[in-house]
């Protein structure tokens, strides 16, 4: 068994090391394995995240619950589960896959005004990504402690 501290950092050790592997590499089996590992590292978080819910019943209840009582009124949409758990991880995908595109633009050495609007989109994708998994997070735990 793994000692307390090494077990809660496991998921954000896997998602950084797959960050950094799909950043910093070349390598077209390195950033393979990056993406792999940052999936890894984001499924492992939502697992965690959803089993240490403590309104896990309510949460489930509330969407078909919601789905159900919406549908002949309003066409209201909910989102699925999975893709709701997703976002955070697919907004922060996203800015590391224009990071790439950013990073590439510069190599070239052409600084254009589609360049700075990449790096703006870049860094608004990954401040909302952590935003979000921040968010979440505290607010999680505060409905545990409640």
């Amino acid at each position: 068994m793994l000692p307390k501290p090494l077990y809660e950092a496991l998921p954000y050790g896997i998602f950084a090391l797959g960050s950094l592997c799909w950043l910093l590499s070349e390598r077209p089996l390195v950033v393979v394995l990056g993406i792999v590992l940052y999936c890894l590292g984001a499924l492992l978080w939502v697992w965690r995240t959803h089993y240490r819910r403590r309104d896990r019943v309510r949460a489930n209840l509330v969407d078909k619950v919601r789905s159900q009582r919406l549908k002949p009124r309003f066409r209201h949409w909910v989102w699925p589960r999975a893709l709701y758990e997703a976002m955070p991880f697919a907004y922060i995908a996203a800015g590391f896959v224009l990071a790439t595109l950013l990073s590439r633009d510069a190599t070239s050495g052409s600084a254009t005004l589609s360049s700075s609007l990449l790096l703006m989109a870049t860094l608004l994708l990954l401040l909302s990504g952590v935003t979000v998994l921040v968010l979440r997070g505290r607010h999680r735990l505060a409905m545990a402690s409640s």
